[in-house]
């Protein structure tokens, strides 16, 4: 396998990764609703291949519940872009509502949250086009 040349910082590797990340496609159906959408497992695979082919390493650094009023919670989540070439990184922090429903307890909510943020927080960096 060829490799090319990283980009000397973490905006022109970041830049790299939008240009390299083609569209994602729509792998599964909401049998409900009859919908395609695209798998957190597809995002996640799409956007590594893209995020490494710019030589960047994105992490989850932390995650909580946390508390809002009455019984409504969040999950907050810490996510890190690193550019090891020139050491360059950036941190940013998100919320996302927990949603559990009958037959999806507090726990297995949270778990979810936590993958639909990262979802979330992948395709807002590489700015994935809704197809």
């Amino acid at each position: 396998m060829a490799t090319s040349k990283i980009p000397p910082t973490i905006l022109a590797s970041l830049k790299v990764s939008q240009d390299n990340l083609g569209d994602v496609p729509k792998d599964s159906t909401n049998s409900y609703h009859k919908y395609k959408y695209t798998s957190a497992e597809q995002m996640i695979t799409s956007c590594r291949e893209a995020l490494l082919s710019g030589g960047l390493v994105f992490s989850e650094l932390h995650a909580e519940m946390i508390h809002l009023v009455d019984k409504l919670c969040a999950a907050r989540v810490t996510y890190r872009l690193q550019h090891p070439e020139s050491g360059e990184s950036f941190e940013w922090t998100r919320d996302f509502p927990i949603v559990p429903e009958k037959g999806r307890p507090l726990d297995k909510a949270f778990a979810g949250t936590l993958t639909t943020s990262l979802n979330y927080a992948l395709r807002g960096l590489l700015l994935v086009p809704r197809v």
